[in-house]
């Protein structure tokens, strides 16, 4: 009665199956370049030092592809470099606001507390140390409140960054891949 619905793959899995494991060949590509921090995620005989080295590990994976699946493969880098653009976009225009909101509220706001506080003496014969005291505490806190504030925008920026970054060299990674399936393509024609 019910026919059982095929599942489909994604196009990573669908690729992957014709031996271009997009996750794996971006791991090697990030070594090739220097840019991956933990660098035993890479079997050594992948670890290619030349761009050369590298093309042709690509090229030895999708030669033996015909010129249907050569297109199909075409489209799939094409729709993947299109979707790198996507996502930096989406990362510049979260990142910067968002700093200069943080940064300007923050800085602002310390300052404006430690000068209201430094201004506040009552009368001539309040005593020069509590006067002092007062001073150094407000010069404490305020320095206690630049430290968070700076680490808290570190860790902000960092994580802000780094998917930033990640996309730019996978941006760069499907402009490869790009490049050699036109060959390819060129090739066989």
């Amino acid at each position: 009665m019910w026919k059982e619905k095929k599942q489909e793959k994604s196009p990573n899995e669908y690729w992957k199956g014709k031996g271009f494991d997009s996750n794996e060949e971006f791991l090697i590509y990030r070594y090739l370049c220097g840019n991956l921090r933990n660098k035993n995620k890479v079997k050594e005989e992948k670890r290619f030092y030349k761009y050369k080295s590298w093309r042709e590990h690509v090229e030895s994976i999708i030669e033996d592809y015909d010129e249907e699946t050569i297109s199909e493969f075409l489209h799939f880098v094409e729709l993947k470099r299109r979707q790198c653009d996507i996502n930096i976009g989406m990362h510049t225009s979260i990142f910067i606001p968002l700093i200069v909101a943080i940064t300007s509220s923050g800085l602002v706001g310390s300052a404006l507390e430690a000068i209201k506080n430094q201004g506040t003496t009552t009368s001539v014969s309040e005593s020069y140390n509590f006067d002092l005291l007062v001073i150094i505490l407000c010069a404490l806190i305020l320095l206690i409140i630049i430290i968070i504030f700076t680490f808290s925008l570190v860790f902000i920026l960092y994580n802000a960054i780094d998917p930033y970054i990640k996309s730019k060299n996978e941006t760069s990674f499907w402009e490869d891949c790009l490049i050699i399936v036109k060959n390819k393509m060129k090739k066989d024609n």
